[in-house]
This record gives C-alpha cells, sequence and structure tokens, in this order.
C-alpha cells in the first residue's frame, strides 16, 4: 500500500510539474531556450513546404538505437452532436492506423463525449439535396476521451483487425452493438460487431473547448469561418509505465464556394507536453512535440444530380510540420535537474521551481534528441444535419472525417551534432 501511495504522489507531482514545464514552454516560444529550438525546427518545415532551398543536412543514417520513425497515419473521425435550448451534447469515434519503420502498426479506437452551453442565432439546413446556411454561433464545455491501443506486428494484422474489430468506430456499428447488449437475437440478424481484444495500452483525458461559427450561403454562392480551442491533461497506461500529458489544440477553418467552384483553407496547430515514468512512478522521458498543419481545397464540385447521392462532401491536400524535443530523464544530471522541478512543485516553491524549470528547458535545448517530419495529408469529410436558432437552439447534426499523411522527409539531432537525416525512415 505504501509503495502504491508513494507512486501516486510521485505521478501526481509529475502532472503539476507537467503542467507548469507547459506553460513555461509556451512563453519560452518568443522568448529564447526551448522556444529557438522549436522555432529553428518549424523555420525549417516551413522550407520545405514552401518549396525554398533549405540548409543543406549531413547525408548520414541515425545511430539505430533511436525510436522508430511513423511512415503513414489515416484517421477516420465520426460526429454526431445535438443542440436543445442552451444545451449541447455530443459524441465521438475515432478510429486511427499508424505505420512505423520497424513494420509495426499501431491501431487507436477513441471515444469522447462533450457536455456544453451555446448559443446561435439563424438556421442551416446540410443534405445531399439541400444545402443552406445563415448562422452564427458559439458554445462551450467540457470533454472526456477514453482510448484503447493495439500493436499489431505488420499491416497485413492491422487490415485484418481493422477489417474484423473498425465497425464499432462507426455510429451504425455502435447502435448494432448496444442492441446487442438488449437483445442477443436481434444482434445476431443485426450483425453486431465483435468486441476487440484486451488493449496494449489504454487512455484517457478531459479538459474544456470553445468554439464559435459564422456562415452564409445564397444560391451558388457560400461562404464560412469556424474556430475552435481546447486544452486537456490526460494518462496514458502501458505495460511499461505511465505517460502525464497536457495538450492545446487550436483551429481556424475558412471556406468560399461560387458557381460550383470552391476552396477552403485550414490552419491548425497542436501542442503536446507529455512525462513518461517507468512501472515504478520514475521519470524516464520528457517531450514536447509542435505540430503545424495547413491544407487547402481547390476542386470542381460534383454535379447536383451526384451531390444528391453521394452528399455534401469536400477534400484537400496540403502539408503537416511536426517538431518534437524529447529529453531521457534517465541521464544522471537530467534526473537532477528533474528531480529538482517535482520537489519545487511539491512543495509549493516558487523560487526553487522557477529555477529548476530553468534548468529543465536549459537541458531541452542542449542534452534533448530534437526530430523535424514534414507530412503531405489528404483529406475529406461530410454533413447532414438541420438546425436553428435566436439564442436558444434546437438541431441534429452528423460529420464524418478521413484523413491520411504520408511522411515526406524527417530529420533528427542529438547532442551536440547537426541536423541528419533519417535515412533509415526514408529508405523504407
Amino acid at each position: 500500500m505504501r509503495g502504491r501511495c508513494g507512486q501516486a504522489g510521485v505521478e501526481y507531482a509529475g502532472v503539476t510539474a507537467l503542467v507548469a514545464i507547459a506553460l513555461c514552454s509556451a512563453a519560452a516560444l518568443t522568448t529564447g531556450g526551448l522556444g529557438d529550438s522549436v522555432e529553428r525546427s518549424i523555420a525549417r518545415g516551413v522550407c520545405f513546404v514552401a518549396g525554398q532551398r533549405c540548409p543543406a543536412l549531413a547525408a548520414a543514417a541515425m545511430p539505430p538505437d533511436l525510436e522508430a520513425c511513423p511512415l503513414e497515419r489515416r484517421d477516420r473521425l465520426g460526429d454526431l452532436s445535438l443542440d436543445i435550448g442552451v444545451a449541447r451534447l455530443a459524441g465521438r469515434l475515432g478510429l486511427a492506423v499508424e505505420r512505423a519503420s520497424d513494420g509495426s502498426v499501431r491501431v487507436s479506437f477513441a471515444d469522447e463525449g462533450r457536455v456544453g452551453l451555446g448559443a446561435a442565432v439563424g438556421a442551416h439546413v446540410e443534405s445531399g439535396r439541400i444545402a443552406g446556411r445563415a448562422e452564427a454561433s458559439v458554445d462551450g464545455g467540457v470533454a472526456v476521451t477514453a482510448g484503447r491501443v493495439w500493436v499489431l506486428r505488420d499491416r497485413a494484422a492491422a487490415e485484418r483487425f481493422v477489417a474484423r474489430f473498425g465497425e464499432s468506430q462507426r455510429f451504425s456499428g455502435r447502435l448494432k452493438r448496444d442492441l446487442g447488449l438488449l437483445c442477443p437475437v436481434c444482434a445476431a440478424i443485426a450483425g453486431s460487431p465483435d468486441p476487440p481484444p484486451q488493449p496494449d495500452e489504454h487512455w484517457y483525458a478531459g479538459g474544456l473547448q470553445i468554439g464559435s461559427s459564422l456562415a452564409v450561403s445564397a444560391g451558388p454562392a457560400s461562404a464560412g469561418l469556424e474556430s475552435l480551442l481546447r486544452g486537456a491533461v490526460g494518462r496514458r497506461v502501458a505495460r511499461n509505465g505511465t505517460t502525464w500529458f497536457l495538450r492545446f489544440d487550436d483551429q481556424i477553418l475558412g471556406s468560399l464556394d461560387l458557381l460550383a467552384h470552391g476552396v477552403d483553407s485550414q490552419i491548425e496547430k497542436h501542442s503536446l507536453v507529455s512525462l513518461d515514468l517507468d512501472r515504478a512512478g520514475r521519470p524516464v522521458r520528457l517531450k514536447v512535440t509542435v505540430q503545424r498543419r495547413v491544407s487547402t481545397r481547390r476542386v470542381n464540385r460534383l454535379p447536383r444530380s451526384l451531390r444528391a447521392i453521394l452528399g455534401s462532401s469536400a477534400g484537400g491536400a496540403g502539408r503537416v510540420v511536426e517538431s518534437e524535443t524529447s529529453l531521457d530523464l534517465r541521464d544522471p544530471r537530467s534526473r537532477r535537474t528533474a528531480t529538482a522541478l517535482l520537489a519545487g512543485v511539491k512543495g509549493a516553491d516558487p523560487r526553487s521551481s522557477s529555477d529548476a524549470l530553468r534548468g529543465v528547458r536549459s537541458q531541452l535545448r542542449e542534452r534533448g534528441i530534437g526530430t523535424v517530419r514534414i507530412w503531405s495529408l489528404d483529406r475529406s469529410g461530410s454533413r447532414l444535419g438541420v438546425g436553428a436558432g435566436l439564442g436558444a437552439r434546437l438541431g441534429i447534426d452528423a460529420q464524418s472525417r478521413a484523413e491520411s499523411q504520408r511522411l515526406l522527409a524527417v530529420a533528427s539531432r542529438l547532442p551536440g551534432l547537426d541536423w541528419l537525416t533519417r535515412a533509415d525512415c526514408l529508405a523504407t
């Protein structure tokens, strides 16, 4: 019992320190320290995206003890929301598949529930045959997410896994599953999806989000603007230990359609700070990841007769720039710095915590392993729903989205060395 309490104390202190690191690291993006490293990494990614001539990297393979590179990512998301008065109830089902350079594939299922308050003025209708909107809305609330991860040995095994269990991550499959719990005979008739096996990892997160939207359409013309800001803290448990993480997301989406032609632009930024603990509750790694995503769509709309069958949809392509810095806390010097930070936070000593935080930032800059990844991005989506409001609102909406990313370029930097291309990943 004492051991578990001691571990819980360490983990609690780790979470508190994680919050402090995240906030101060965000400030450091413009004041030096860790920010200088992140900004340099992102600047290099931007020159790739812009097609400009980038500073040459040493063409050498990285040491074999580095983590395997992610090569491909595929995400499928489904959202369903119900508005009654000033209340909004929403749910999301997600499925993600990520293939790594060592051949392994991670399959993730994520379930999210959101409860919040909001208001709207105007009305909207979206379907394959009719699409019209003149509405402004704002809402905010609490979101709780639970996820499971399975690590498969290769792509073929992952495809078989998704084919057998992935239907449960669609609302239609979830309805069949829930129906099967109430009526086993009905489940046999409807074809209820099989429950997946025990996961290799599971995680949960909770936080706050706020969003707003403005959209107008009249005849052949339409325009819209959406924004979202959210923050969450979470915990992931695997066989080799626990990870506490803090995540911030912000997104802006603008669209314009005129005379059957469309263009939209989507800009996103995702910031993640994570602290890995071993099975005994000792900190082993600190990681800071900043991801920027830019995508656009500029294609002719489908003919109205096809839209009536397929529904309203939009596809796009873009780039993702991902910068990551990790610090091995098993190194004696880094471990002492992290321990001092944990002690300062646990003892509620602002001065010692501030000094220790500067030490952690210095360690990240001097001894951290940096990685920059450039991805191609393809996305598509569709919406279906109806709603109206004058302050209070009433409506129901469904949305589906699919995204795929493919690794285009990757470079890493070890302490004391220049940036090196990850030939081990690019040759895979």
